[in-house]
């Protein structure tokens, strides 16, 4: 992926991590107090709202790391996924929600998750994001004591 195409996709992140899910899941089914017990199609609410926030926050997580213009803006896998665009299935995906068709939406969650897998983001933990954060400020610490030093 290039430049141009980080930035597009990370803005459509931004959109979605700004949606409020939540709120229209509960506009969605207003009678329902669990979202356990709502299936939108192959998961219960609770369980598409955990997948989506997952979702964004590992996409955003890998893009604005040192590596993210590594990772294909689009794939193509012989199997039920075919084709991912991130830029495309990241617009319908939005696009889905803001209309409230949450089943239309599951599926290109799916198809966004089947990426991440394939890519090895999907079950990066944040303990290994806070890991490399400690690595580094150690490092940092003690070339500062180095130049301290000298």
């Amino acid at each position: 992926m290039n430049i141009n195409q980080k930035q597009t996709i990370l803005d459509i992140l931004q959109k979605l991590q700004d949606t409020n899910v939540q709120r229209f899941l509960i506009d969605t089914f207003p009678d329902v107090t669990n979202f356990n017990t709502i299936m939108i199609s192959k998961y219960s609410c609770a369980d598409f709202l955990f997948m989506f926030d997952k979702l964004i926050k590992q996409f955003k997580s890998e893009l604005e790391g040192k590596y993210g213009l590594l990772l294909p803006a689009s794939e193509n896998y012989a199997n039920d996924f075919g084709t991912v665009s991130l830029k495309q299935d990241l617009q319908n995906l939005l696009s889905h929600i803001s209309d409230k068709q949450f089943e239309a939406a599951e599926s290109y969650l799916e198809k966004l998750i089947h990426y991440q897998i394939k890519n090895d983001i999907w079950n990066k933990s944040g303990s290994n994001n806070r890991r490399s954060v400690v690595i580094r400020l150690k490092s940092n610490y003690l070339k500062s004591k180095l130049i301290k030093k000298q």
